[in-house]
């Protein structure tokens, strides 16, 4: 699944059970929370940040995340990626496969 938020970052989830939702390796990650956050995802952003588990990118308008990072809930992956409560897991929408309107034989 996907998130899009702020000026074109992204972050990409994988829902492996009800209660573990998995941050994928690449994700963008907004730099500042609004104030209406939490302190949770800016304490998670300094520690994974000074662990090297996200790292700011090229332009410095996001960390990107370095090594898949597993939440309790797609609210709270929402939350720390986002830096707002404001998306939570109706955030997360589909990824369509590019394949899906190709004519030809389906994997199983």
């Amino acid at each position: 699944m996907e998130l899009t938020f702020g000026s074109g970052l992204v972050a990409l989830v994988a829902r492996q059970s009800e209660d573990r939702w998995t941050v994928l390796t690449g994700s963008d990650v907004r730099v500042q929370s609004v104030r209406s956050a939490n302190a949770s995802s800016s304490f998670l952003r300094a520690a994974w940040l000074h662990a090297g588990l996200i790292q700011p990118d090229d332009g410095g308008r996001s960390y990107t995340v370095m090594r898949d990072l597993v939440f309790a809930s797609a609210s709270a992956a929402a939350h720390f990626v986002v830096g707002s409560k404001a998306y939570g897991r109706s955030g997360w929408t589909p990824i369509e496969p590019a394949f899906a309107d190709e004519p030809g034989p389906r994997a199983i």
